[in-house]
């Protein structure tokens, strides 16, 4: 019965981010995952964009001399060496929110009230729809993936909201399927049969391997480690955060 189903077409061999036990270093089934709930560090990272002149076509006010950057927060950081691509809802307005020294930060409009303390001394000089910042590409974080074809842009994404976060979404698609399904459309690896190797996954480093990136997000001592939040400059290894929690 399998055989005539195959034979007939309806099998298609692709490809999905599957769970993966670092202890035994193999793949778990999804019926051997258990969940249990867990207070993790949050963090906010800026990824400079690269070609900003397109950009500024769509928003010139926003012109400065300081460099842009689109603003993610994740509560996942240990997938930002595999980042691949920033999702926008396509539908949503971002603000360009310019600091004194020229920095300039692109977020969601609405979530701007949850980030009036980090923006407390920026100005508003620019809005620019989702849809427009489709296609314009950032600086990668990391040199893992920086030769990957069609990487290190931005894609419009169905399920990108202002509920939480920047109204952006970092992604990596070998880490997870929900984002793994828009960077099909770019990365032709992803869910196909030309799945060469794999995705993009940075080893698990030894434990004193001195290219084993650091993540150190800082927090107060009255604040949580879910509301904790550093923009932080790239690369992690160098930590640099542009704004801390006062």
């Amino acid at each position: 019965a399998l055989g005539r189903i195959a034979a007939n077409g309806h099998l298609h061999k692709g490809a999905k981010p599957v769970h993966w036990c670092t202890d035994c270093g193999s793949a778990l089934a999804e019926a051997e995952v258990e969940y249990a709930d867990k207070t993790s560090f949050s963090i906010d990272v800026r990824f400079t964009v690269a070609d900003e002149a397109e950009l500024l076509k769509r928003v010139p006010e926003a012109a400065g001399n300081g460099d842009i950057a689109v603003v993610i927060w994740t509560t996942t950081p240990w997938t930002l060496p595999s980042n691949l691509a920033l999702a926008v809802g396509p539908d949503i307005e971002y603000a360009v929110m310019e600091e004194p020294d020229g920095q300039r930060y692109l977020l969601a409009e609405a979530r701007l009230d949850a980030y009036e303390r980090e923006l407390a001394e920026a100005r508003r000089v620019g809005t620019v729809a989702g849809a427009d910042l489709v296609g314009r590409s950032y600086r990668p974080m990391f040199p893992y993936f920086a030769d990957t074809p069609n990487a290190f842009q931005v894609l419009a994404a169905d399920f990108v909201s202002t509920e939480d976060g920047t109204g952006v979404v970092h992604m990596a698609p070998g880490f997870s399927a929900v984002t793994s399904s828009p960077a099909s459309t770019i990365f032709p690896a992803v869910g196909s049969t030309s799945f060469s190797t794999t995705l993009p996954i940075v080893d698990l480093p030894q434990p004193d391997s001195p290219t084993s990136p650091s993540v150190s997000p800082r927090r107060t001592s009255n604040e949580s480690p879910s509301t904790a939040r550093t923009w932080a400059r790239a690369p992690f290894s160098a930590c640099r955060p542009a704004l801390t929690s006062k």
